[in-house]
């Protein structure tokens, strides 16, 4: 049976199994009849067909199926196989351009959120302003979180978030902190990588920004030190109280007390900080070993130099006893 023969004796749907039955390249069937080839049935638009009969990756022939009348490619190789059925760029580069890639997953990413209350999209999708629609999102979440457990006294031991939960289960502080940033990477740098590409870094980027600027983080330094204020307003320079940053790390991002440049000062009150003039590894405060705190103060400063910035501490005993002293080595520090 020939090709001409399939096509005007049998229905659509039939062709692909009736040229594997008769000994035809299914993709001969495409060259015949000139339709696009899609890759995959969420891509049926004509920016996202393919132009390669083959995996962009290893060379392996492409198979064909068919959905609603469209011919869909598919791998018959394992480059698009990581165990899992999440969308990334990397399975798409098996047939489709790093372009049409990251192009194809934004547009899947934007139906999905019309779908989803949360989201901007949904909101401008039902006639709404952007910032009508930031409101609503806004509105929503801030509901949400109130029904979370972790913000009810007394429950915080029941969210995997939490310190606490994995304290619970044997685990030390520092194990504890490594389960709750491993619970965190699924909206991380990384995660965005993997899931865009090139573009991943940048959208990346932009959520972080928009997290930094939220009034939240701004009305969190209301709080702050009245003894740090006073020693970072005789710098006369300088980020601190109310235009208090967060910033990043090498590997996360960071609240700090003071900016200026690449030059940090954090003012470290003797308690909350567990002045070691004061305090022994042992000693608990705040529910949490000294030594404990020590690490993890450490740590963040380690980060916080591993992405380029000098780090100054400031102990709160140390400006007490000598203010004038502490001021100019603050001055010398960030000339």
């Amino acid at each position: 049976m020939t090709l001409q023969q399939i096509i005007e004796n049998y229905e659509k749907k039939s062709w692909l199994r009736l040229c594997t039955l008769n000994g035809i390249s299914k993709w001969d069937l495409i060259d015949y009849i000139n339709e696009p080839v899609y890759s995959s049935r969420y891509f049926m638009r004509s920016e996202f067909k393919i132009a390669t009969r083959n995996c962009l990756k290893c060379g392996t022939r492409l198979n064909l199926t068919m959905y609603k009348g469209n011919f869909i490619a598919c791998t018959n190789c394992d480059c698009a196989n990581d165990g899992t059925h999440l969308m990334t760029k990397d399975k798409l580069n098996c047939i489709l351009t790093d372009d049409q890639a990251t192009k194809a997953i934004q547009s899947v990413n934007r139906e999905k959120c019309k779908g989803l209350s949360n989201t901007i999209e949904y909101w401008c999708d039902k006639g709404y302003t952007i910032e009508q629609a930031k409101e609503k999102v806004s509105s929503i979440q801030k509901e949400r979180s109130a029904k979370s457990p972790v913000s009810k006294k007394g429950v915080r031991g029941y969210s995997v978030r939490t310190i606490e939960y994995w304290m619970k289960k044997g685990y030390t502080f520092e194990e504890s902190e490594s389960k709750i940033k491993l619970v965190q990477t699924t909206n991380g740098l990384k995660f965005y990588i993997n899931k865009y590409g090139s573009a991943g870094e940048e959208l990346f980027k932009k959520r972080i920004e928009q997290w930094l600027n939220a009034p939240g983080n701004k009305a969190m330094t209301a709080n702050r030190s009245k003894k740090s204020q006073e020693l970072f307003e005789h710098l006369e320079v300088g980020l601190y109280g109310p235009n208090e940053k967060t910033i990043r790390g090498k590997q996360k991002v960071h609240r700090v007390d003071y900016l200026h440049n690449n030059k940090i000062i954090e003012y470290y009150g003797d308690y909350w900080h567990g002045n070691p003039k004061i305090y022994k590894p042992e000693d608990i405060i705040r529910k949490k070993k000294v030594k404990d705190v020590w690490d993890h103060d450490q740590r963040k400063i380690q980060d916080l130099k591993n992405n380029g910035y000098s780090v100054l501490i400031i102990w709160e005993n140390d400006y007490i006893n000598d203010p004038a002293a502490i001021i100019q080595q603050c001055k010398d520090f960030i000339k």
